[in-house]
């Protein structure tokens, strides 16, 4: 009904474009664990996630205070892989909540015409806003915003813009998210030397180019796009979150200089090596889902020190090596291994490993589970369709034995029963007292 009433009568528009209501930020979107990405995919947190706790692509930094324009219902809120996304997805498609991607149900019914509203007309723009905020909201150009030259941030979702445009008077501009429209190039944002955050995720990019000004950039989101090179990143040295999740990306290059990079998910893609082109010591979270690997690389061990989150599910990895191999990363607490062709569990000894997800492989022997207890942290547990659920019963029953922190057993809880009242009698001076005390 808004829709129509502001199409109708365009003032109506600008008249409710002062509201206040609550609306989604970047960081409520879909990675689809990278991520994501890659908990997703982008991601990671992209692209379509795997069955199972996948990673989902990192979410979009929110911003300041400012006008908040909606004109349709906001998309759904997902969390994720992670995640998938990066199981792509951006897959990364993560472990954090994303904003999903808005889908239009189809209808039988002719379509009635587009009437798209305008910045700075349908959707009043002032001269002392800091933050502009249209989502669904059938802007076709990004026009006028020199009315609003103080604005620090402009998110434009699910519009149906081409072309990155009118930014010339907005140089205060610390965050540029222009989602899920139709943009083909990255080009006149060359002078918002402000930006730390720039998301065009969901567009029709294929090279990323005109980026080398931005040297106070943090964040960069580009998954699903159709990039094929991972380029033009030279001076961009304080990027934190690179999410490139469901692209076209074959190779992991031009990124070694990258040492304050905390986040990379690249779910996804078509990358056949596992190897990074240098140290990355700030990197704690790689989503490299659903590409095409088929083996290890022991470098990623050492180029990657402080790896928390791994997200490797939905390739063709062999049975992970024999240490020191991912022994290496003492600080893990997540890891992926699901839709693989491996025939063991990794005998791993890291401490403070929570998640662990190799559900759809092909371990077939239960005894496998019993590599489980060298790791006292585990949470969580995903290992279902595997051969060795043949007996569910004895299956569960072996996990749980040797987990005792498990609180997540695959798609189901782990319920444990309270521990029983102690009705040790306790004699004091020939005097019998019945104590009865939970544990």
């Amino acid at each position: 009904q808004a829709l129509v009433g502001m199409a109708e009568n365009p003032s109506a528009g600008a008249a409710m474009a002062g509201g206040s209501a609550d609306q989604p930020t970047a960081e409520d979107r879909s990675e689809q664990p990278g991520s994501t990405p890659d908990k997703a995919a982008a991601g990671e947190p992209g692209a379509t996630q795997p069955r199972g706790p996948t990673a989902a692509s990192s979410a979009g930094e929110a911003g300041g205070g400012g006008v908040t324009q909606d004109t349709a219902p906001t998309a759904a809120s997902t969390a994720g892989e992670v995640a998938a996304a990066e199981s792509g997805a951006t897959g990364d498609l993560v472990p954090v909540a994303k904003r999903a991607h808005v889908v239009y149900e189809d209808s039988d019914e002719e379509p009635e015409p587009v009437t798209y509203l305008r910045l700075g007309v349908d959707y009043e723009l002032t001269a002392d806003m800091e933050d502009l905020h249209v989502q669904c909201g059938r802007v076709a150009v990004m026009e006028n915003l020199d009315q609003a030259p103080k604005l620090t941030r402009i998110a434009l979702i699910a519009n149906h813009i081409k072309k990155l445009e009118g930014l010339e008077a907005n140089t205060e501009l610390e965050h540029l998210e222009v989602y899920q429209s139709h943009i083909k190039r990255i080009e006149n944002i060359a002078h918002l030397t402000k930006l730390e955050c720039l998301d065009l995720s969901f567009n029709n990019i294929r090279i990323l180019q005109n980026v080398g000004t931005l040297v106070r950039l943090k964040h960069l989101y580009l998954p699903s796009n159709k990039i094929v090179e991972i380029e033009g990143l030279d001076n961009l040295t304080e990027l934190t979150i690179l999410e490139l999740g469901a692209n076209r990306i074959r190779e992991i290059e031009n990124i070694a200089h990258l040492q304050k990079l905390e986040q990379l998910w690249l779910g996804k893609n078509k990358i056949t090596s596992m190897a990074l082109p240098g140290p990355l010591p700030a990197l704690k979270q790689l989503s490299l889902q659903s590409n095409r690997l088929t083996e290890w690389d022991p470098s990623l061990f050492t180029h990657a020190p402080a790896l928390e989150h791994l997200y490797l599910g939905h390739n063709g990895l062999p049975n992970v090596p024999d240490s020191p191999g991912m022994n290496q990363l003492a600080g893990l607490r997540e890891l992926d291994l699901a839709g693989n062709p491996i025939t063991e569990l990794p005998e791993l000894r890291l401490s403070g490993l929570e998640d662990l997800w190799a559900n759809d492989c092909k371990v077939e022997s239960l005894e496998q589970v019993e590599k489980l207890a060298l790791l006292p942290a585990l949470d969580t547990v995903y290992l279902e369709r595997n051969p060795l659920q043949a007996d569910a019963e004895a299956y569960r029953e072996a996990i749980i034995r040797h987990c005792p922190k498990l609180t997540q057993l695959d798609a189901d809880p782990v319920v444990k029963p309270p521990p029983g009242p102690d009705l040790r009698d306790y004699s004091v001076k020939g005097i019998v007292k019945a104590v009865s005390k939970f544990q």
